[in-house]
């Protein structure tokens, strides 16, 4: 979803041109955690409801700001001499995607 670079670097205030890779990587990864997160499989902005199996779903404006809230912190928390522990989400985004979580309820018949 490199489309969404122009708004990761505008989120985090970035004008470099050299960063592009790093944040490539921070937006990928931020993407494997919301799937990991939810057990949904993220499919770019614009992709028909129609098309899509259960356990996916398309790139929402909330999932989105919760994607550039975790690069938010990832950017500026990237060593790992801080206070904070960067295994914990922001609050906010965790809010963002709990809508989004599929439970598992056991079998059903």
């Amino acid at each position: 979803m490199d489309e969404l670079l122009p708004l990761v670097k505008s989120h985090i205030r970035s004008e470099r041109d050299d960063e592009e890779d790093y944040l490539k990587h921070l937006l990928g990864a931020a993407i494997t955690r919301f799937e990991t997160f939810t057990g949904q499989a993220l499919k770019p902005p614009g992709t028909d409801p129609e098309t899509l199996n259960d356990d996916e779903i398309p790139l929402y404006m909330d999932i989105c700001h919760g994607l550039l809230l975790l690069i938010g912190q990832w950017y500026e928390y990237r060593e790992n001499a801080v206070e904070r522990s960067l295994s914990e989400m922001p609050e906010a985004t965790t809010r963002l995607w709990e809508p989004y979580v599929l439970y598992n309820l056991g079998d059903t018949p």
